[in-house]
């Protein structure tokens, strides 16, 4: 008499795992929602047959991660974290952490672990990286080519850090690729001239983890220094042409990475260019557009021929209204956690090109994506 209440448990059971199942075997039959918005990168692509059996060595290891990266309840769990992180208000967590004075710091993409000297380059790290900005130097049609490396908050106002101090005095890789010649590609560090300026002006604001209008300036005067020793002959804005348009309040985005949902604005000092040389034309570039960033070439009505064209990440948006100044075309594509899309000099419709990054960005792999085929 118990048989057919067992089998009934049996098929309920059987049920119950189907649909506890159902969701990763979804994601992997059709690949998986693309989480690349929610998480900030790109997800690990399908390995396919032709790659795997060319290296079968590392063929487990990429099955591996792409399987993790498309797990039935991935996108619920991220989201459970990040609630369970604002309902207890962590102080800090992985993706953020406060310092002293109410100064707020990131924690992703090993930053903390580089302000500590903990991340260095490893064996070979430095060189894979520098091939692969070679690979855009050597796509841009013989043009100028500067790397410009905004550092991280930490590096500026590491006082500002002192339950985090120094624990290797190891050269960071920042300070790495600061040391290396010119050739065959120059890279900018304006890490000094920062370190200068913070003593009488705020370059990083306290609640986010950009440059401020006067260390984007800062940055700005070097990227052009080094633009006019790759033989680049443009205009440089001067600092009289900045207006001091008084104090503002700035609420920055890392206090929602701590939870905190009514942050206390803090006060910053707002400049802007003098009579600006007017915009004439913008234009979405939608090819290149990804994520929510926008990708896009803008036109100034400022009597300059000469356009660039730069790679760049949210540290180049405060460059761009000094850069107007200089350049008659600018053309910004986001270059996607370290894959700038060769396919947009394949015209050499330009007269420079930059790659501007945060200095935490160096964590990443630099594999520029080729241009098509002609």
């Amino acid at each position: 008499m118990n048989a057919p209440s067992h089998r009934h448990h049996l098929i309920t059971a059987i049920w119950f795992c189907v649909l506890l199942a159902s969701p990763l075997l979804a994601h992997l039959f059709t690949g998986g929602d693309d989480l690349s918005a929610l998480e900030r990168r790109k997800p690990a692509q399908r390995p396919s047959v032709q790659n795997m059996a060319a290296d079968p060595t590392h063929a487990p290891a990429a099955i591996n991660t792409w399987l993790e990266d498309r797990f039935g309840f991935r996108r619920e769990l991220i989201k459970t974290d990040t609630a369970l992180r604002k309902t207890f208000k962590l102080r800090n967590n992985d993706l953020a952490l406060r310092g002293d004075d109410g100064w707020l710091f990131l924690s992703t993409d090993n930053a903390l672990r580089m302000h500590q000297g903990l991340h260095g380059f490893g064996p070979g790290e430095e060189k894979a990286w520098l091939k692969g900005v070679e690979t855009i130097k050597d796509a841009a049609c013989g043009k100028p080519f500067v790397v410009l490396i905004g550092p991280n908050k930490h590096t500026i106002y590491p006082e500002k850090l002192s339950e985090f101090p120094r624990q290797l005095n190891d050269l960071t890789r920042l300070e790495r690729l600061e040391q290396l010649p010119a050739e065959p590609v120059r890279i900018v560090s304006p890490r000094k001239a920062l370190l200068a300026q913070k003593e009488t002006e705020q370059v990083y604001y306290q609640t986010d983890s950009h440059w401020t209008d006067i260390g984007a300036y800062t940055a700005y005067r070097a990227l052009m220094a080094g633009f006019s020793e790759e033989g680049v002959s443009a205009p440089v804005l001067s600092r009289e042409r900045l207006i001091n348009n008084g104090t503002r309040g700035f609420i920055g985005g890392t206090h929602s990475m701590l939870g905190v949902d009514d942050p206390t604005p803090e006060t910053i000092v707002d400049w802007t260019v003098e009579t600006p040389s007017p915009t004439r034309e913008r234009l979405r570039l939608p090819a290149y557009q990804w994520l929510s960033f926008d990708a896009f070439k803008v036109r100034i009505d400022n009597n300059i021929d000469q356009k660039l064209l730069i790679y760049g990440d949210s540290f180049t948006f405060a460059l761009i209204p000094y850069l107007q100044e200089s350049f008659g075309e600018i053309t910004y594509l986001h270059y996607r956690s370290g894959e700038p899309p060769l396919g947009a000099m394949a015209s050499c419709d330009f007269d420079a090109v930059a790659l501007v990054m945060v200095e935490r960005a160096l964590s990443f792999d630099m594999k520029p994506q080729p241009a098509p085929d002609p």
